[in-house]
């Protein structure tokens, strides 16, 4: 019979059947896998993963949640598609308003800065010169249902992003869309980012101009690929600088490009090798991460993870899992970071993540909006 994806998602959703739907930046063309009679894989080290292809999501450095892998066996291609049946749930429970304690770690505007003059006191100290800093904000009656439409509006107003709905009993319900490539892998060619730095997307016919501090926290991220390409052996190619528009902002990117050593599971050597990066952690060491888990009140869990789909014979696009939200209780917990230097000025810190979270919001207001 002929299924419409909304209907699948919902189901899943309803039935804790085990889905991803997602869509590649600048395609028009949804895939989903699902899995009918089995949770997903679990591991705790990306050189663990033995599938040889399927969908990778992994949390930012967090021994609570592990690397979740659902494998491509079932796979569904488009908006619509023929489905003999929906699959049986595989569990009693639901799992979609799964318990969260991340909404008691909202924190002020106060609390925020104080967060920021810590880290600053660390840089004081010698430690570090970079710490990217998250927050949390917390929006109340979302309900599962509505969120294939999201799915849809995401796709619709970032079509050069990554975007996805996602469940799995390991991680509950997660949807985004992220314009930052961690790595693709075409064959024998490679290709990563250094994406950092913020402001709002004006229009068009308008340049925008960028400070001193936003061109230094891009190349905190540019001098970590070189450095970790290098290491690797790998030979590379850099573009130039570039202002690149991810839906209402606009970040600085630079891309590289180079040729693999060899085809059997690089994508794990190089995953190992990049992250995490400068633009979700700072300084690429351990005193550093300490900092983010001594300064922020909340998990990051998946947020600022890696995300998407790896295959056997190359063909591997896996992302950075930010602009994204966690469902649970009702709740939609969005995520949002930014680069803290020590030319940092607190008020701006806020707008910029103010202005991330509007990716998601915007698109909550449309559905809700569109509701009433």
């Amino acid at each position: 019979m002929k299924t419409v994806l909304k209907e699948f998602q919902r189901y899943s959703l309803a039935h804790n059947v085990t889905f991803v739907s997602y869509i590649m930046p600048g395609s028009k063309v949804p895939n989903t896998l699902y899995l009918p009679d089995s949770d997903a894989q679990t591991f705790q080290e990306i050189s663990d993963i033995t599938n040889e292809s399927g969908f990778i999501l992994a949390p930012f450095q967090s021994e609570n949640f592990p690397i979740v892998v659902i494998p491509d066996k079932e796979k569904l291609t488009g908006w619509e598609f023929e489905l003999a049946e929906f699959p049986k749930p595989l569990n009693a429970t639901s799992h979609v308003y799964k318990n969260t304690n991340l909404n008691n770690y909202e924190v002020s505007f106060e609390e925020y800065a104080s967060q920021i003059d810590t880290i600053k006191e660390n840089f004081r100290l010698g430690n570090g010169t970079k710490v990217v800093l998250s927050r949390i904000k917390v929006l109340c009656d979302i309900n599962y249902k509505e969120l294939p439409e999201m799915f849809e509006a995401l796709v619709e107003l970032y079509p050069h992003a990554f975007v996805y709905l996602l469940y799995t009993p390991q991680s509950g319900v997660w949807i985004g869309a992220t314009p930052e490539t961690l790595l693709q892998i075409d064959n024998s060619s490679f290709s990563t980012m250094a994406l950092a730095g913020t402001k709002a997307y004006l229009s068009q016919s308008v340049e925008t101009k960028w400070a001193e501090k936003e061109i230094k926290e891009q190349e905190h991220v540019v001098s970590h690929v070189r450095q970790k390409l290098t290491e690797g052996g790998y030979k590379y190619d850099e573009s130039l600088r570039e202002t690149s528009r991810a839906g209402n902002v606009v970040h600085l990117k630079t891309l590289f490009t180079g040729k693999l050593n060899s085809y059997n599971s690089e994508w794990k050597k190089l995953v190992n090798l990049l992250y995490p990066t400068p633009a979700i952690c700072g300084n690429d060491d351990e005193n550093t991460l300490q900092i983010i888990r001594n300064v922020e009140k909340h998990n990051r869990e998946y947020y600022a993870g890696i995300i998407g789909p790896f295959g056997k014979n190359g063909n591997t696009d896996l992302f950075i899992n930010l602009r994204c939200m966690k469902i649970a209780n009702n709740l939609a917990i969005l995520f949002a970071g930014g680069g803290i230097l020590n030319e940092s000025v607190a008020e701006k810190e806020w707008e910029e993540t103010e202005l991330k979270f509007n990716t998601l919001i915007q698109v909550i207001q449309k559905v809700l909006g569109a509701k009433e």
